[in-house]
């Protein structure tokens, strides 16, 4: 035994809950004791919002509830992953740059206009809030 307490869950924000990986991920998320759902977000116009969004995947409930509005959800997260849409990437980039969030973004179909400001969200990968990578295929199973 190390002696060290277990580290606390990092508090997680979901962006692109209702999609097909979001659902997927809001299914896997008990899996993940270190990671804490507190925040679920999907557009403005889905009829989820409102919605416990851990039950709305077909899971237990988590006592979050799916919201259109990303900004006040960052200001108690330590992460915010993504698997929205490609025309929402850039808002999102912006958010959690200005949050200081760190963003796992695996939208796909990102547009080249995007490669400038996810440039500049990166000037140092160790310290940015938004570290890229190129391919979560290895990380993530898929449904």
């Amino acid at each position: 035994m190390s002696g060290r307490a277990p580290a606390a869950p990092i508090p997680t924000v979901l962006i692109g809950a209702t999609g097909r990986m979001g659902m997927h991920i809001l299914r896997l998320l008990p899996q993940f004791p270190a990671l804490q759902l507190c925040g679920a977000v999907a557009g403005e116009a889905s009829r989820a919002i409102g919605e416990d969004a851990a039950q709305r995947a077909g899971a237990a409930s988590s006592g979050v509830k799916i919201s259109a509005d990303l900004p006040p959800l960052l200001t108690h997260a330590k992460l915010a992953i993504d698997f929205s849409t490609a025309r929402t990437a850039a808002a999102t980039v912006a958010a959690c740059v200005a949050a200081r969030v760190p963003l796992l973004l695996g939208t796909t179909g990102l547009t080249r206009e995007l490669q400038a400001p996810l440039a500049a969200a990166d000037p140092a990968p160790h310290d940015s809030p938004v570290p890229r990578r190129s391919n979560l295929r290895r990380a993530l199973p898929t449904p």
